[in-house]
């Protein structure tokens, strides 16, 4: 039977997470059945399967997260729903890489930005991030306090740092370190957080790890 293909405008976060288990439960069919010796291949593509459970999980996660469209788009929004997003999705892809992520912000703190753009915000520096520690393990820290006037969100890590010779530019679009990638993340993140009466910038860009701080203002 020929399947009826669904333009993705007709897809939403809800149809999307449904999708997105379907292929979650194959996958972890098919890893459980390795790990059970039920079925045999090479240690290569086993690895890959693995590896393929883990990127659906976040995927599934993400997803999960995004549900709720009307909640992301209002404000004021609890910092603290944003950390503890990003820590449900990016929490086991993390772990495999040996990284751990620490968040150190308090249930009180309130922002006057759409929890959307505080979501976006802090994935895109978690996930620079990630990239920057690589496979051998490290830390990324999220801390935020109350400064009176606004509250200043931190977001470090101990990775490799950023080259000296894009630092600069780190905000530009087109400025990555990354392979197949646009360059586009912070310069995004940058601009609808000044839309929004906020601001981000590089504070540390290492050797030794990276440090960006957030602006966010009060309701």
């Amino acid at each position: 039977m020929k399947r009826r293909k669904i333009p993705y405008q007709e897809i939403d976060s809800h149809q999307l997470g449904n999708l997105v288990r379907g292929l979650l439960l194959q996958v972890c069919a098919i890893d459980d059945a390795l790990s059970a010796r039920l079925i045999q291949t090479n240690a290569e593509v086993a690895d890959l399967i693995r590896g393929t459970r883990v990127s659906v999980d976040t995927l599934f996660n993400f997803a999960t997260e995004m549900a709720n469209q009307n909640k992301l788009a209002m404000r004021p929004s609890v910092l603290r729903e944003a950390t503890e997003s990003l820590q449900r999705i990016y929490g086991n892809d993390l772990s495999r890489k040996g990284i751990e992520l620490e968040i150190g912000v308090a249930s009180n703190l309130v922002v006057d930005v759409p929890l959307r753009v505080v979501l976006r915000t802090i994935e895109n520096l978690v996930s620079n991030a990630s990239d920057a520690i690589g496979l051998g393990g490290g830390r990324i820290y999220i801390s935020a306090e109350d400064l009176g006037s606004m509250i200043v969100c931190e977001v470090m890590d101990d990775g490799s740092g950023i080259p000296e010779e894009i630092r600069n530019r780190i905000f530009d679009p087109g400025q990555t370190t990354k392979e197949n990638h646009n360059g586009r993340g912070l310069y995004l993140a940058r601009h609808y957080l000044t839309r929004n009466h906020a601001s981000i910038e590089l504070t540390s860009p290492g050797p030794g790890g990276t440090k960006f701080t957030i602006h966010f203002p009060k309701p």
